[in-house]
């Protein structure tokens, strides 16, 4: 969802350029996409951060940061693994939901998969911050 909130102004605003005669813009919104792609992978874990460590938004960050910087390629297969499961089960799922009994399993399939995605997220992050010693291991949790 972010991603289509941030993707649809750039591919609007690439239209009208184009349309007006300015194909640089399409270049300008590639390039402003990587520090987009980069600050995307390593804020990831932010709201993870911010329910486990149970800190403030910034701390949050600088932790998802120290996090994905330590353990950079362990993090990039957890996040396309991740997106590869969520994106593949809603096509499967919107073909499932055909029927009544279909869209009611469809239903708790996904509340299954979405939960358990994002407790490994959470557990992923608990992980490798307590090996970095980051502010973790609240107790409790």
């Amino acid at each position: 969802g972010l991603a289509i909130l941030v993707a649809m102004p750039v591919l609007v605003a690439s239209i009208v350029g184009a349309v007006l005669g300015f194909g640089e813009v399409t270049i300008l919104w590639l390039l402003l996409l990587i520090p987009a792609t980069w600050a995307w992978v390593h804020f990831f874990f932010s709201i993870h951060a911010l329910v486990i460590d149970d800190s403030g938004p910034l701390e949050a960050m600088r932790s998802s940061y120290q996090v994905v910087q330590h353990h950079f390629w362990q993090s990039i297969r957890f996040m396309s693994a991740s997106l590869l499961i969520t994106t593949g089960l809603s096509f499967a799922l919107r073909e499932l939901a055909t029927s009544l009994p279909g869209a009611l399993l469809a239903i708790l399939l996904n509340a299954v998969i979405a939960s358990g995605m994002i407790v490994a997220a959470m557990l992923f992050y608990r992980d490798r911050a307590n090996r970095l010693g980051l502010h973790a291991s609240v107790p409790g949790r």
